[in-house]
Order: structure tokens, then sequence, then C-alpha cells
């Protein structure tokens, strides 16, 4: 079976990028596959050999303010769809699958006689909602909605099918009579050991973007910090708030406290120093991290968004689910746990056996299931 996916790009640290990677690289082993990224060849995950990757190097719109953005996105749309036109029908693939980027609009409309798969990576609304959260004015939110009402409306039925991360989010679609399959996120990698929950190191890893909302970790972890002294708080991330979250440690007094470091490629050693894992998003599609934290046993302690995490973490079993927003009730339970180390290793134990549910070899049988389904 020839398999291809499209993606913005795969230079990124982030979860879409991870496991678009571990599933390509399943499905290498007795597929053809291919890659194709929009911006570039470049990859920050390790990528099988047998993987065919295309870099069209199409150039970034996030530079560009929202009327130019709209203009440049108009033109390079054009430009796209001719481009993927010429490959896709030299490629001749069975199954290509939109990770809801630039190709969204156009790959329909390809005729290159496969059958085309749309795959979300963010809940419903995302992009409303992260208008909302960044404090975007009402006509910026008013152009957001428009732009998702017409693509969940015109785009998305073209697809042979729509493919989304979590039954919360399955649920979401109904309601505006869009069917949806759901497949959770597979782990993109196993560990043979497990953290021993010892040291007095919580851990947190996402984009420094406003989605991952670390202003608000790192003023609760100030107020941890007053009772817990000894514990220290790693942030592992890049992004465009950066200097402004060191500005914040600084203002709470916090310098080596809270720490924030770049990316790592071998994240695995990071979770199994720490002992607990830390996630104050605003809103998410299915959190890579959570999973990646269960399969290392760390508790873990997560707002209660949408969507994603009431799927993966056994309130009161493997973590704490909060209500979002609630500060204080978040440091409660990480200090709940912090003071109780036999009720972290009830809670890690947990989480290592809960991560089984996502392992990749449970996970990729579905998308091969679903693959038979739309070739049929």
């Amino acid at each position: 079976m020839k398999i291809v996916y499209l993606i913005e790009g795969l230079n990124n640290s982030g979860g879409t990028e991870r496991v678009i990677s571990a599933k390509a690289n399943y499905l290498a082993a007795s597929n053809d596959v291919y890659i194709i990224c929009i911006k570039g060849k470049e990859h920050f995950f390790s990528l099988s050999e047998k993987i065919n990757l295309i870099g069209l190097d199409f150039p970034p719109l996030n530079s560009f303010n929202l009327v130019k953005k709209s203009f440049k996105s108009y033109f390079m749309k054009k430009q796209l769809k001719k481009k993927l036109n010429e490959i896709l029908r030299k490629i001749k693939a069975d199954i290509v699958i939109s990770t809801y980027s630039y190709e969204m609009s156009v790959l329909p409309s390809i005729k290159d006689c496969s059958r085309k798969i749309l795959e979300i990576h963010f809940g419903k609304g995302f992009k409303l909602t992260g208008a909302k959260f960044s404090r975007k004015n009402s006509i910026v939110r008013f152009l957001f909605a428009f732009k998702e009402w017409y693509e969940w409306k015109f785009k998305i039925p073209k697809y042979d099918k729509f493919v989304v991360l979590s039954e919360q989010d399955k649920a979401e679609w109904k309601k505006i009579g869009i069917n949806a399959t759901s497949i959770y996120n597979p782990l993109p990698f196993t560990s043979g050991q497990t953290a021993d929950l010892n040291s007095k190191i919580a851990i947190s890893i996402g984009r420094l973007e406003t989605q991952k909302n670390y202003s608000c970790l790192i003023e609760i972890w100030a107020e941890i910090h007053e009772k817990f002294p000894d514990w220290k708080l790693n942030i592992f991330g890049e992004g465009s708030q950066k200097d402004m979250l060191k500005e914040q440690i600084k203002k709470f007094n916090l310098q080596g406290i809270v720490n924030i470091f770049p990316s790592e490629k071998n994240i695995i050693s990071r979770y199994l120093e720490s002992s607990l894992y830390l996630t104050t998003s605003c809103y998410e599609g299915f959190p890579m991290t959570l999973i990646e934290a269960c399969e290392c046993g760390l508790p873990i302690i997560s707002f209660d968004i949408k969507c994603g995490p009431k799927e993966i973490v056994q309130n009161g079993e493997s973590g704490f689910l909060v209500e979002f927003g609630n500060k204080e009730d978040f440091a409660e339970k990480a200090m709940s746990l912090m003071e109780n180390q036999n009720l972290r290793d009830e809670f890690g134990k947990n989480a290592k056996q809960r991560a089984k549910n996502f392992c990749i070899e449970s996970i990729m049988p579905q998308w091969e299931k679903l693959f038979g389904e739309v070739l049929k």
C-alpha cells in the first residue's frame, strides 16, 4: 500500500510532529510511505530510512499580519494545489492523509485516484479558542469563526474519512452534524524504566506559547515554593513567550527554582528523573506529553480541558484533573503528592499501567483497519 502524509513541517518538537513521525515509521515497515512537508525536509524526530521525505520549501506565513497572511495564504494554496497535483499523480498513492494544515482545503480537489483522509490534532474550534485566549479583538475572532465554519461545512465532508483524537471531540463534532472517527494518538516510545519518584523535581513539556499557559503554572509554583522550597520545576520547550516567562520567574524570585530548558530529542531521561508531571494548557487535541508521562510512571496534574486529559488521566488514581483556572486547587493537589511518597508511588504505578492503552501496537491496527474500509 502507498500512503502519503501531508504536514506543514516536521522541524518542530511538538506533539503533531512527534506522532506523525512515529506513525509513519510504524507503517513504513510494511508499506510505501511518503511524507510531504510543506515548509521543507528538516525534521526534529528520527525517521525510518524507508520513508520517502519530500520538502516543498514553501515560506512560513506566521510572520505576516492577519490581512497579509490571508492574501499570501490564498496565492500559496493555489501554488500548493498545483505542486501537490503534480507530485501525487506521480506517486499514485492509495491513501493520502491531510493533517489539517494548508493542504486541507485543496487536497480533495486533486484527482489522483487516492482516498483522502483528514486527521485533526486539535479539538473542535481550536482556532477560535486560540484567538480567545490570546485576547484577540472581536473582529479577529469573527474571522477565525467564519473560517472554521466554512471549513467544517464545505471542506470536511469532501474527505472519505475524518479522524479526531478523542471520544470527547468526536461528540463535539457530532453536535453539528459531522461524523468523525476517533483514534487515539500512539505512544511514540516505550520505556523499560520507570521513574523512582524520589527526586524533588516536577516537569512540564511544551511550546512556550499562549496555549500552554505557562505563566499560570509559574504563578502556581510561586505559591507551592513557599511550602516546598526544595522542589524545582523544569520546563522544556521553545517559543515566543520565552523572554516573558523568564521575566516572570525573576518577578517571583524563582531563579534556579523554575528552569526553562530547550527542547530535547531524548526526553525520556528527563521524565525519568522527575516525580510529577504538570500541565496548565488552555486547550488541547490529545496531549502527547500526558501519555509519555504515564509511560514513564509519573503522576499527572492537569487542568480538565477539552480535549484529551479526561481520557488519559484517571482522576484520583493516576493523577488529578482540576477545574480550569483553579490555581489554588491545582497547587493543593500538587502539594498533596509532593508530601506523600506512597501516594506518588501508587499514582505512578497506575499511570504506567494506563500507558498500555496507547502503545503503538494497539493503536496502529485501528488505522490499518480504517485504510481497508476506505479502499473498499
